[in-house]
């Protein structure tokens, strides 16, 4: 049995009197009271047993005293969405990391029921159908049609909150988590630098390309069969943070034949990534072999389970 680590970084997220920065299209007014201060604090932001690397390893610099340096090194793009009772918008917000404020969102609401929704992401995601809060969601950025460059890392909450007439500043505790899962392959018989072609690209398909903002859970293209870039982090290693989490996908590694020098392409079939754990598949791939580890292995690592679950091509 693993051991259960927690990663705690402290995300404050003060919210108090302030000018709305977006009104909704005929808004309902939730309450005719004095508006109450908010202070949101969001706290465990990663919970996992093997860290998930973040590419994004910016600190925040000493200017800007309610930066969260914890936070800039993780993401660096905030969202933030809040619905009265009838799941109008009542504000909305965005920051990104080079704002002098990233990390603090400031932000008032009258007497009344709210819905909070807060997104995370080492890139942006695009906001549609704000309302109703059913209708909304998130969406990936598109290199070209049917094919994302690389999903980022992602990381969701929703809250209710209650503000009471007469209210003294509110504080709340928030947690975001992680939405994707991670995938790792590792080439166990790259050739060396000058001793073979190493050219490689790896792909999976389909990804899902859309966050419900209602559910945080992820949906696919209704049109396109997504695709989605794994990323080279080293000469035999490569690794993609993934939205499905939902269904089995494939991976398709291309590659250059040593021997003949043609292109060929492996695809490794019924794969599954599952939000905030990491899928690992290693194997031989130019005719190495082990006699312990031939072929493919795929290896899950689950953040709450000692166990690892293994499946061979």
């Amino acid at each position: 049995m693993r051991k259960l680590f927690l990663a705690v970084c402290a995300l404050s997220l003060s919210l108090f009197a302030c000018k709305k920065d977006t009104a909704p299209v005929n808004p309902e007014t939730p309450g005719t009271g004095k508006k109450v201060a908010l202070h949101i604090r969001a706290k465990d932001f990663l919970q996992q047993v093997e860290p998930i690397p973040a590419s994004n390893n910016r600190t925040a610099g000493a200017t800007g005293a309610l930066r969260d340096s914890v936070l800039t090194s993780k993401v660096s793009f905030l969202s933030y969405l809040l619905y009265d009772a009838s799941n109008h918008v009542y504000s909305m917000k965005f920051q990104q990391a080079d704002d002098e404020n990233f990390g603090t969102i400031t932000d008032s609401a009258a007497p009344g029921n709210y819905t909070m929704v807060i997104l995370a992401s080492q890139t942006p995601l695009s906001v549609s159908n704000v309302e109703p809060l059913n209708n909304c969601f998130f969406s990936l950025e598109w290199a070209s049609r049917g094919q994302i460059e690389y999903t980022p890392d992602i990381f969701f909450t929703k809250s209710n909150v209650a503000v009471t007439d007469g209210s003294d500043a509110m504080e709340l505790n928030m947690t975001l988590d992680r939405v994707v899962g991670n995938l790792q392959v590792n080439i166990l018989d790259m050739p060396q630098p000058g001793s073979g072609d190493t050219t490689m690209s790896i792909e999976i398909a389909p990804e899902a390309v859309n966050l419900f903002a209602v559910s945080g859970e992820p949906a696919f293209d209704p049109v396109d069969f997504v695709s989605a870039k794994v990323k080279r982090i080293g000469l035999n290693t490569f690794s993609a943070y993934v939205l499905n989490t939902v269904s089995s996908f494939a991976v398709s590694i291309n590659y250059v034949d040593p021997a003949t020098g043609q292109h060929k392409t492996k695809v490794i079939n019924n794969v599954s990534c599952y939000k905030n754990r990491r899928t690992i598949l290693s194997g031989y791939l130019y005719g190495g072999s082990a006699p312990e580890n031939n072929g493919i292995k795929v290896i899950l690592l689950d953040s709450w389970s000692g166990d690892d679950n293994e499946m061979e091509f």
